[in-house]
């Protein structure tokens, strides 16, 4: 409903300004097509990328660009010593994001929750530190805009 995407909005914005979790538009031809994320869960010093490209679109690069953004977003702007990606390693196109951008596969976590046969799901933690982080000409420039109202 209505009310409930306004409450949404409303927790997304929290959540930016309590320094929890940023949220990001990814856009062509000003079409909505996926949703990023900053997480700040993983302790001091410490950001994770999340990243949700819509289905029609993916296989065009647009995760691996908007990660290698936030990336050197985190590392050259906000002085983060220490990047994760986390993803199901079922989701193949996912868990190539980071092996292109120079992660290193940290650890494979057993969940609590288990899929339809009963076995444990699995999430794959990537980590990438700062020294090992390498600029891409491919992947820049990568253009960030403020939707009208966010500014303050």
């Amino acid at each position: 409903t209505l009310e409930q995407r306004r409450k949404q909005l409303r927790d997304w914005k929290g959540s930016f300004y309590l320094d929890q979790k940023y949220m990001y538009g990814v856009y062509e031809d000003s079409m909505l097509i996926g949703i990023l994320y900053l997480f700040r869960r993983q302790g001091a010093g410490t950001l994770e990328i999340g990243y949700v490209i819509d289905q029609g679109q993916a296989g065009k690069g647009y995760a691996t660009a908007c990660a290698y953004a936030l990336t050197r977003l985190g590392i050259e702007h906000l002085a983060i010593e220490k990047m994760y990606i986390i993803c199901d390693p079922l989701n193949k196109a996912s868990a190539r994001v980071p092996e292109k951008l120079g992660y290193e596969l940290e650890v494979i976590v057993r969940r609590p929750d288990k899929d339809d046969a009963g076995k444990r799901k699995e999430d794959m933690k990537w980590v990438l530190f700062r020294e090992d982080f390498r600029r891409s000409e491919k992947y820049e420039p990568v253009i960030f805009e403020l939707e009208e109202g966010w500014e303050d």
